[in-house]
């Protein structure tokens, strides 16, 4: 009677962790990041010809890795085009514009050089020729600024970006002390953990082209650049930005040493 009970309160907690579960799925169901669970009920170890119930409740995160780390180059990937997008679009409104551009401006240059060329006797061709090349010096002039300002504003999104990256390793690292200290529970790692490291790393490859090493532990190991090691379980290394020549450099701090990874 007493095994008969004992399989009856097993099989009852098993099933009330399954409830739970589907009530867990669905209150994330708006989540950013959340991947769905679900359970699998194990059989008790027998002791006999005559099964003792439910044995242990795994709680597994429904989710492809190999989508996942697919969706993380694509992002780095896009976000890196678009970047570069945005950058060259306003160069080229700068220097393509019909009226603010270079081109016109250039061409009635030449145009009064052609005149002066042809009739080099002819005082109102000089005259006209000075005044389109000063037109022209204070063209380059304003594009330069322009130009200037640019660069400017590249060197901020530099900033802010490493910025960025920084913060968001310090939190993988706080991540991975949490899950080293959840390791040693009977359950386990709790999926709610994993979805919140995996979804750092996506964030982190919004910003920088990432290599993503998951270790046996479920501890994330973190690569960047040509190989250098961002974060090593408990371990961050940081990125810096330096001025080299009036343009702004990404470096790499790790090992007491810093490498150029612009």
């Amino acid at each position: 009677m007493a095994d008969l009970m004992n399989t009856a309160v097993r099989g009852l907690l098993a099933y009330q962790r399954a409830l739970a579960t589907t009530g867990h799925n669905i209150a994330n169901v708006a989540t950013d990041g959340f991947s769905r669970q679900t359970v699998e009920i194990n059989t008790q170890k027998p002791v006999g010809p005559i099964g003792t119930g439910v044995g242990k409740v795994n709680i597994r995160r429904e989710i492809d890795m190999f989508i996942v780390a697919q969706q993380r180059i694509d992002q780095s990937e896009f976000n890196r085009l678009d970047g570069f997008h945005k950058l060259a679009s306003l160069v080229e409104d700068v220097l393509a514009d019909s009226k603010g551009g270079i081109s016109s401006t250039l061409q009635n240059f030449f145009n009064s050089l052609q005149d002066v060329s042809n009739n080099p006797a002819s005082i109102a061709s000089r005259i006209e020729f000075l005044s389109k090349g000063e037109e022209l010096v204070s063209r380059f002039k304003t594009i330069d600024g322009r130009l200037d300002d640019f660069s400017h504003l590249v060197d901020k999104q530099i900033k802010s970006e490493v910025t960025d990256i920084n913060s968001l390793a310090k939190s993988l690292r706080g991540i991975n002390d949490d899950i080293v200290s959840a390791s040693g529970r009977q359950d386990g790692v709790p999926p709610d953990l994993l979805d919140q490291r995996d979804r750092l790393i996506t964030d982190l490859s919004k910003h920088i082209s990432i290599q993503s090493v998951t270790q046996k532990n479920e501890t994330a190991t973190v690569y960047i650049g040509s190989g250098q090691m961002l974060l090593d379980g408990s371990n961050v290394f940081s990125l810096a930005v330096s001025t080299d020549q009036s343009r702004s450099r990404i470096t790499y701090e790790g090992a007491g040493e810093k490498t150029d990874i612009t």
